[in-house]
Order: C-alpha cells, then structure tokens, then sequence
C-alpha cells in the first residue's frame, strides 16, 4: 500500500475523531496541531481511475466496466420517478452488464486455460463488440 493512501486514511480518521494524536511528553491531545502540520496538508491527490484508464489507453473498457458496474455503489442508478420509470428497465441494464462481464471472464479463461496466453486489451474490446466486430 502507498504512504500517501495510509497517512490519507489517518488524516479521515483524526477528522472523524476516530484517531488522536497525543503529545507524548505532555500527554495532551495534539490532534489538531498534528493535522495542520505541512505533511498533513501536503498528501498528493489519489489518480482518479478514469485517469488511470486513460493513461493505459483503455477508456471504452473502463467506461463498459467500471462507470457501468459502480454507478450502484455512487447512487447513481435512483429512479428519479419510480411510479413513471420502468423498473424492468433497470433490470435488463443491470443483466447486460453482468453479461458483458461474464464474457470477458470467460475470454480471459479461456486464453489462460487453453493458451496460457494473458488477455491484451485489443483482444477484450473484440470479445466485446467494441472494436465494430462481432464476437
């Protein structure tokens, strides 16, 4: 794990008051003195996934994948009208994206089982019909 991603869950935690910081001479609470201090205050952003995605070049796969599979775990996926939107709507989304992801594990399986081959990126977006084939 990075030291950036440890001392930003130690930052949440002292703001949450989950986690003190105690003056070891004094015994006071030196919480907030900690947390002003330039390292506190300096901890380099997190490179969103999206970014991540577009370093490697693989935004489709992202924007199949990623966007489409955690728009539940953002909230994203309310119906702002339950009693106007179709729930079956929600339904088939939900199931073409579990598809979509059973095939590409499936495509990853059987390169490595059969092949001991690693699946490539371009071979991914073929088993998935973004490269305009058909699988």
């Amino acid at each position: 794990m990075e030291i950036a991603e440890l001392a930003r869950v130690l930052k949440i935690n002292l703001q949450s008051d989950k986690a003190k910081i105690w003056n070891r001479h004094s015994g006071e609470d030196a919480t907030a003195e900690f947390l002003e201090t330039d390292r506190m205050k300096s901890i380099p952003k997190r490179k969103s996934v999206f970014d991540q995605a577009a370093e490697a070049g693989v935004t489709d796969l992202y924007n199949i994948f990623y966007r489409f599979l955690s728009m539940e775990t953002h909230g994203h996926n309310k119906m702002k009208h339950p009693e106007e939107d179709d729930p079956h709507m929600l339904s088939t989304m939900h199931i073409q994206g579990i598809g979509a992801v059973n095939r590409a594990i499936g495509h990853v399986g059987v390169r490595w089982l059969l092949h001991r081959e690693r699946t490539d990126n371009e071979s991914l977006r073929d088993v998935l019909g973004l490269n305009g084939t058909q699988p």
